[in-house]
């Protein structure tokens, strides 16, 4: 797999990440559920059937389960907070593998290990050529 191939599956991944996350945290971002209760209320409800009042800057993730439908497909993946973070940090180190000039074997070696670095993030999602 070329260097472009490793990058354009990182970026699909990340922005794939991005859009999921994005979408569960139309409520918040950082959800709380620690199988007990939760603090820091009051929260917005997964299900207004409960008539929760609506409020507060977390989403619970209830144990009894309720999620709306985007935060069912994120359940799955991460807190929304926490994967924006992550995505974040991967473009800062695309960024600097972009941005890196080399102009002798140090610099070279730094390219070369970030560039196998971004390649094992980049394992961690599916190869476009292979999704059905």
């Amino acid at each position: 797999m070329s260097a472009e191939d490793v990058l354009a599956r990182l970026r699909a991944g990340l922005d794939a990440d991005e859009r999921i996350a994005r979408a569960a945290a139309g409520r918040a971002a950082e959800w709380r559920s620690d199988g007990k209760g939760v603090e820091g209320g009051p929260f917005t409800p997964a299900d207004p059937e409960w008539g929760i009042l609506e409020a507060g800057e977390h989403t619970i993730v209830y144990d009894e389960g309720w999620p709306l439908a985007a935060e069912a497909l994120h359940i799955a993946a991460f807190d929304p907070a926490r994967v924006l973070g992550q995505v974040e940090a991967i473009r800062k180190l695309i960024a600097e593998r972009d941005d890196m000039v080399v102009v002798d074997d140090y610099e070279r070696g730094y390219v070369e290990g970030l560039s196998r670095a971004l390649e094992i993030l980049a394992s961690i999602y599916p190869d476009p050529t292979e999704e059905s």
